[in-house]
């Protein structure tokens, strides 16, 4: 990327960052996962036919979860960065805030430390839950202290990390499983 390059991306990044009303707060976790992702993204790039296996980037999560990786289609899909997003049918999801979130947290987390990144920004992991109306804002934190067990917490309040320890991939497969037998 050029200095051109980099200052287009640059504002655009601002641009939508002012646009969604990003709070202060978690506005640095927000830029540098927006940049990451935009400054990754293959314009080029096809996505995979709806359904179908996504390639590499499913078949190194299945290979982390001990799983086919036809069982993640329904509950994964690529994004244009190389990382998975979670797709999981809100139904499937504990009716409970709190374990929905943890739950969304192990299935967050596997899809993006299986293929971009080593450790998740509460950032992404808050999305996630906000976008399955799963989000307990002011406790958040606390709820995911509980998942220590599955996850290595890194990181001040506002750039909090989480990287998943062995156990938090074996209950993410075990999620999955459980989800793809509900489903």
């Amino acid at each position: 990327m050029d200095a051109e390059e980099a200052k287009n991306l640059l504002r655009e990044v601002v641009d939508i960052l002012d646009e969604v009303k990003v709070p202060e707060d978690v506005r640095s976790v927000a830029f540098e996962q927006l940049w990451r992702s935009l400054s990754a993204a293959e314009p080029s790039a096809e996505p995979a036919p709806a359904g179908a296996p996504e390639g590499e980037p499913m078949q190194k999560l299945a290979q982390r979860l001990n799983m086919d990786a036809a069982t993640l289609v329904d509950f994964y899909q690529l994004q244009e960065d190389g990382a998975l997003r979670v797709v999981v049918p809100t139904n499937l999801l504990s009716p409970a805030k709190a374990t929905a979130t943890k739950e969304l947290g192990l299935l967050v987390c596997a899809g993006r430390q299986a293929t971009v990144e080593d450790s998740t920004s509460a950032l992404a992991i808050k999305e996630a839950c906000n976008l399955y109306g799963k989000l307990d804002s002011p406790n958040f934190a606390t709820t995911m202290k509980e998942g220590e067990k599955w996850w290595i917490v890194s990181g001040p309040a506002r750039n909090r990390a989480y990287k998943l320890r062995t156990p938090g991939w074996d209950a993410a497969g075990a999620l999955v499983a459980r989800l793809a037998g509900a489903a």
